[in-house]
């Protein structure tokens, strides 16, 4: 498929001598997870904290959103603990790829915390973090906590509502 395509597209750029950059690492990545190759993904993280282009907020979502693809929430939550030992903030999209890996993977309050935890660090929630978390309501049979959800994605300048929400 077309990760193949990318990884060989990388392998000619190394023989030749052409240095990676951190866009390079984080299309690596997509590519490996696109190929299901989770541990590869891994590996490459690896090798960019070794390089001279560090991963960033891009690559650990990327590597988050591929632990709900296959889940592996634990491993998406030690994800988000090393990006913040790094001092690489989390941003929407991060939480959003993690609140998804935790309700994918079955660990609904999980994915509930990290929702209040977004909240506390003033990370805005678009519609997309609000229908993964309404979705892990949905899974927990927490009926009375959705409704919570919904009048408050109401009142979130960031978030509007769309057939998802009303799905859950």
């Amino acid at each position: 498929g077309r990760h193949k395509q990318a990884l060989r597209v990388y392998d000619k750029m190394r023989a030749a001598g052409v240095p990676a950059s951190a866009h390079t690492y984080n299309v690596l990545i997509a590519a490996y997870q696109s190929g299901r190759q989770w541990d590869e993904a891994d590996n490459l993280l690896q090798e960019m904290r070794q390089s001279k282009f560090p991963p960033n907020a891009m690559t650990y979502t990327t590597l988050i959103t591929g632990c709900a693809q296959s889940n592996r929430s634990a491993r998406a939550r030690e994800l988000l603990g090393e990006m913040q030992a790094e001092g690489i903030a989390p941003n929407t999209y991060t939480y959003t790829a993690l609140i998804t890996a935790c309700t994918k993977d079955g660990h609904w309050q999980e994915a509930l915390e990290v929702f209040e935890d977004m909240q506390r660090a003033n990370i805005p929630a678009n519609t997309v973090t609000f229908n993964a978390a309404l979705g892990a309501c949905e899974d927990g049979l927490q009926w009375e906590q959705a409704l919570e959800l919904y009048m408050h994605m109401r009142e979130t300048p960031e978030a509007t509502p769309d057939m998802l929400t009303y799905r859950a």
